[in-house]
């Protein structure tokens, strides 16, 4: 217990924003959105802190939804939904995504309520 505090005390402190950001999610069991450089999107849940060692940064996301930003408005256009998948495999870890660090671009923690109220366009709401 003491050793977790102890990392979670040097993440905040010492990892700079975006490690900090992905571990405040995964201890909070928040989902998070990434946006790669390649404009491919993940939104999913952190399975591991990134580690500050450069040669080891990268993330592990179970990922809920995939797709990308659209190249003229960057609205997300999600095209992959893992949820059924997740039900049906015998080990969910199968489809952890371990993702570089240096690919990610941005990274927030994503509300489904809030997203589909305000950020799908009318013209694709259900």
């Amino acid at each position: 217990m003491q050793q977790s505090r102890v990392n979670s005390w040097v993440i905040r402190n010492y990892a700079g924003d975006l490690i900090a950001h992905i571990h405040r999610a995964m201890m909070d069991l928040a989902p998070v959105s990434l946006t790669l450089k390649s404009r491919k999107v993940y939104v999913g849940f952190v399975q591991g802190v990134p580690s500050l060692d450069p040669a080891k940064a990268y993330i592990r996301l179970l990922p809920v939804l995939s797709g990308y930003r659209d190249s003229d408005k960057l609205i997300y256009c999600f095209t992959t939904d893992y949820a059924a998948a997740i039900d049906e495999v015998e080990d969910p870890r199968s489809l952890i995504k371990v993702i570089p660090l240096s690919e990610i671009q941005s990274a927030g923690l994503f509300d489904v309520g809030l997203y589909e109220r305000h950020f799908v366009p009318p013209s694709l709401r259900v």
